[in-house]
């Protein structure tokens, strides 16, 4: 569980389901706002850094990609992210995908320490893959008055479809059934 603690915190607690009781708690960035599960079970918890007290952008600090490694209770690598990052995704196949800056980054899920690699320009208010497709989903909420776009990238980048939705759109889920 990401402990963000209203962009303050930097925990993730892990919680033993057998007796429903905390088992450890983990130390990652600041602001930690979602977890994903890798390929090869790593958790990857994905932080936005904390805004400090919004009238001062110099005591803000930067999120970033901290992995966990279950098994052992700790973190093993971490990757910083300048700025205030949002919207964090795994593709299954070794990828994951972010948005900082107006941009949307890819990551190899096992070298954090290589750089990102730019894939989509935009700001975006989240995404989500599609694994059976092979597609990124993106949410454009525009200016939060009007009606958003849900558009559908490949994975070279190229734009598939693009759909005016509800105002404010906050989130794809896939529900994939079983043949």
């Amino acid at each position: 569980m990401a402990n963000s603690g209203y962009g303050s915190g930097n925990t993730v607690s892990v919680i033993d389901i057998a007796t429903d009781k905390l088992s450890n708690t983990i130390k990652v960035g600041d602001n930690p706002v979602a977890l994903a599960l890798d390929s090869d079970n790593l958790v990857h918890v994905f932080c936005a850094g904390s805004y400090g007290d919004y009238t001062n952008p110099d005591d803000d600090t930067d999120g970033g990609i901290y992995v966990i490694v279950p098994s052992l209770g700790r973190t093993v690598d971490s990757m910083k992210i300048s700025g205030h990052p949002s919207g964090v995704v795994l593709d299954g196949n070794g990828t994951g995908y972010f948005s900082s800056n107006s941009v949307v980054y890819s990551y190899q899920t096992n070298a954090l320490g290589t750089a990102p690699d730019s894939v989509l320009a935009g700001w975006f208010y989240d995404m989500n893959f599609d694994y059976l497709n092979q597609q990124l989903f993106v949410l454009d909420a525009k200016d939060f008055q009007q009606n958003g776009e849900l558009k559908i990238f490949d994975m070279s980048g190229v734009e598939q479809l693009s759909k005016t939705v509800g105002i404010i759109p906050g989130e794809v889920v896939f529900v994939y059934e079983e043949k």
